[in-house]
């Protein structure tokens, strides 16, 4: 399962082609690519797909653009929901009482001074996120790096959540949200209920 090197340990190829094999995320995967490239090709920032995985934004795909190519890559990386646009597009599609279950619950980490910590602030931004069909996040869990993030939904249940990612500039973001959205909402139609990719 691990390969080992002089400075230490590595996912094996093995363990990479046995997640691989999964023929739900496969589909996902393939599915959103081309919404994935088109986003970042309109945009120039970093796009990112992601899952619900215990209680985290589990990384599954990203593509890199003009703009980003200096940002560290995130294939694999399990995101805090609270703290960044993808988690809390997914925390958009919890119910009112799993939401609560998980504010209450959840040790809500103050990863820079603009992490929102506080519950009912997180229940409120939901609120609007449910009504907008897109979430933002604002220096919230890396310093310089903000994000755009929308609910990929199948027949009524979230199966996940897509996101543009790159340098805080609040036009840019405002400019750059319509773009998400519509992404998101045709990705999910692209999806069909038949078909359709359960979160883990």
């Amino acid at each position: 399962m691990l390969s080992h090197r002089d400075d230490g340990f590595e996912v094996s190829p093995k363990l990479f082609a046995l997640g691989s094999m999964s023929p739900n995320l496969r589909r996902l995967r393939a599915v959103a690519m081309p919404w994935l490239h088109e986003l970042t090709a309109r945009t120039g920032w970093a796009t990112n797909l992601a899952i619900l995985a215990d209680g985290r934004a589990l990384v599954v795909d990203e593509v890199y653009g003009r703009t980003s190519r200096s940002m560290p890559r995130m294939i694999g990386a399990r995101l805090p929901l609270h703290a960044t646009a993808i988690g809390k597009a997914l925390l958009s599609g919890f119910s009112d009482d799993a939401l609560d279950a998980f504010l209450e619950h959840t040790a809500l980490r103050p990863y820079t001074q603009n992490t929102i910590v506080r519950g009912n602030l997180i229940a409120e931004q939901i609120t609007r996120i449910r009504a907008a069909g897109v979430a933002l996040s604002f220096e919230e869990w890396t310093l310089g790096t903000s994000g755009i993030a929308a609910p990929i939904y199948l027949d009524g249940r979230l199966e996940a959540a897509l996101a543009v990612v790159g340098e805080p500039d609040d036009r840019v973001m405002q400019s750059h949200a319509q773009y998400v959205r519509i992404a998101g909402s045709r990705l999910s139609q692209a999806l069909t209920p038949e078909l359709g990719v359960r979160a883990a």
